[in-house]
């Protein structure tokens, strides 16, 4: 993910597509400009990951355009929904959807943005998707796994090996 210009006319477009509008998948300006940012995005990778560009079997990049066609949002912007009063709490989307065994979870959900709200979003989605009520039973005090039950090496503690991490990443 990047920061990239939102302007339409930065793609080559004169505004914002109205709602149903996808000509501008068409239109040549805007592809060339998505194909070279493509392109930089892979290239940033393969900096820290040498030869992923062999690996790569798809590729398909959103622009901000992309963004205000499938979620409307305020200029295109990726980070979710607008924090207005008509977009907060139960004005948001929930967990289900019409589509069967399709379930939603993020920041633009009914838990509202930030991390903690994406985790609550995600449990609330498994639960809806294993018809369990896993906020219920976190509550009671139920323990759904285990540190180690993974075959994680005894005494392994993932905060301490995170912040190892962190040091030797810093030096």
């Amino acid at each position: 993910m990047t920061l990239i210009p939102a302007e339409p006319e930065f793609w080559g477009l004169p505004s914002w597509p109205a709602v149903g509008d996808d000509s501008y998948q068409r239109n040549s300006e805007y592809l060339r400009v998505k194909e070279a940012f493509t392109e930089i995005m892979i290239a940033r990778v393969a900096e820290v990951i040498p030869g992923i560009e062999q690996h790569i079997v798809w590729r398909e990049a959103a622009t901000p355009l992309t963004q205000h066609r499938y979620t409307r949002s305020t200029n295109g912007t990726p980070y979710g929904l607008e924090m207005s009063i008509t977009q907060f709490g139960p004005f948001r989307p929930g967990v289900r959807t019409e589509i069967s065994g399709l379930f939603l979870c993020g920041a633009s959900t009914a838990w509202g943005p930030a991390v903690e709200s994406a985790m609550l979003s995600g449990m609330h989605a498994a639960g809806a998707a294993c018809r369990r009520d896993l906020d219920g039973e976190i509550r009671a005090g139920k323990v759904l796994a285990r540190l180690g039950a993974s075959g994680d090496p005894e005494g392994w503690e993932p905060l301490a090996a995170a912040k190892q991490l962190a040091v030797r990443t810093a030096r």
